[in-house]
């Protein structure tokens, strides 16, 4: 029995001439797993978004039976309110009519902390968590209001590996519970592990929809993409050059060399959040530190800028003559960072209208076309697609032949294996572990001192 049935949907944006959603159709199961694949700016997001009453569709037909929820790639918290307020906020259980009851919300949140193991302080105020904690607070959220149907968009893409399994252990249980459950995905793993069924989009249009175990990781990958990817090697073992640049924050205490890439990595609030606002201090102060932070909302774009102003937002002296900004020559410029990073928008798209991987793929470029000599690089593959990533990683290679020096911040383990040539591992706010990426690191033991085990 099919819960959601979708057909002919179609959504046009007039803002930035793009058709979004084009004769799109989606069938999904009672109680499957239903992921939702596709490249950058395939209209993935969009059609959730119809499905969940956010945008409307221009045309199209939806059944639906049940009420949804949404976990959106871009969150939607308030900071200045504690886990607690955000989680109740329009449904706060109240006694006497009127009164708020805290703690019959506390109870009930609780009792889910504790059933899917998450680990957070509901008094803590939201603006002080990591990207990562955010998200599971969104998880929260739509759990507590009991929703039937549960749409998750990039639902793993700023967790640990340690909390991504914990997350698909949560949906797969979420499942057994009777609910259905749809994800947007880039990741494989995601997809592979717990969904029944994916369906392909491309450009806006319904590929096929496909049975999970019916295929392999390989056939995964080229459904998603459309195409074979051929993957971009580093070299983790290389010789490094000359010191860059000396770190001598409270949490890194190294040195950064030519043609070399630190990895820093952990579980959860470990403390990359805070490393990384002590590296955009340092970033700031120095013209030769590149920085991409990893809320590419908060502190990458101005949602409500033109494209191309967001591209040249930290040059637009570079293209400006006698006080007067040079049309011709900006247009030139972010077109070819467009083909250069393959960003699905044009110059003069609203910066908003983008997809979240594209957002990512602007800061990204922005801040690489400028060719720092050391880069502070935070999350640089969230929500991007495979292909996309590829790119990226292309990119961060092209600037560590040039002698440049990255410092790599992600909880994506395999990310931080793929790329750096010394791992520092966090726990608890500080750095236990440096390891040498020369084969001897791996998954398990890069996990284990994530986890506090600490004995070599």
């Amino acid at each position: 029995m099919n819960i959601i049935e979708m057909n002919h949907i179609c959504k046009y944006f007039h803002v930035n001439n793009t058709q979004a959603l084009d004769n799109m159709r989606l069938s999904v199961k009672q109680g499957e797993i239903h992921a939702i694949v596709g490249e950058n700016g395939a209209g993935k997001s969009t059609l959730m978004k119809i499905l969940h009453n956010i945008e409307k569709c221009d045309s199209g037909e939806i059944t639906i039976s049940g009420n949804t929820g949404m976990v959106s790639q871009h969150f939607r918290l308030i900071d200045e309110l504690s886990i607690l307020e955000n989680i109740i906020i329009g449904v706060e259980p109240c006694k006497m009519g009127f009164l708020i009851d805290n703690k019959q919300s506390k109870e009930s949140i609780k009792r889910i902390l504790d059933k899917y193991g998450f680990h957070l302080d509901i008094n803590e105020k939201v603006g002080n968590l990591s990207i990562g904690q955010k998200q599971l607070v969104e998880i929260i959220k739509i759990i507590f209001n009991n929703s039937d149907i549960l749409i998750f968009d990039e639902p793993t893409s700023a967790l640990s590996d340690n909390e991504a399994h914990k997350l698909r252990e949560t949906l797969l249980s979420l499942k057994k519970n009777g609910k259905t459950i749809i994800i947007i995905s880039h990741k494989i793993k995601d997809i592979e592990s717990i969904s029944d069924r994916f369906t392909i989009m491309r450009k806006g249009q319904y590929i096929e929809t496909v049975e999970t175990k019916n295929v392999n990781l390989d056939e995964i990958s080229r459904h998603m993409s459309g195409s074979d990817i051929v993957k971009t090697i580093i070299n983790t073992t290389n010789s490094v050059g000359k010191v860059l640049y000396s770190f001598n924050t409270k949490q890194l205490k190294t040195s950064i060399h030519e043609n070399e890439i630190i990895g820093i990595t952990g579980y959860g609030d470990c403390g990359l959040h805070t490393l990384e606002n002590d590296l955009e201090e340092i970033s700031l102060k120095n013209e030769n530190i590149g920085y991409v932070p990893s809320d590419r909302l908060g502190k990458g774009v101005e949602l409500n800028s033109l494209l191309k102003e967001t591209m040249i937002a930290k040059k637009r002296f570079n293209f400006s003559k006698i006080g007067l900004l040079q049309t011709k020559r900006i247009n030139d410029y972010c077109n070819g960072l467009i083909r250069k990073f393959n960003i699905k928008g044009y110059i003069n798209s609203i910066t908003g209208t983008l997809s979240g991987g594209n957002l990512q793929k602007t800061v990204l470029a922005r801040v690489l076309d400028t060719d720092p000599e050391i880069l502070v690089l935070c999350s640089p593959t969230w929500g991007i697609d495979l292909e996309s990533s590829n790119n990226i990683y292309n990119q961060i290679k092209l600037l560590k032949d040039r002698n440049r020096g990255i410092i790599l911040l992600s909880s994506d383990i395999d990310e931080i294996l793929k790329l750096s040539n010394r791992i520092f591992v966090m726990y608890k706010g500080n750095i236990i572990k440096e390891l040498k990426n020369d084969g001897s690191a791996s998954q398990e033991i890069i996990g284990k001192f994530s986890s506090g085990i600490i004995n070599d």
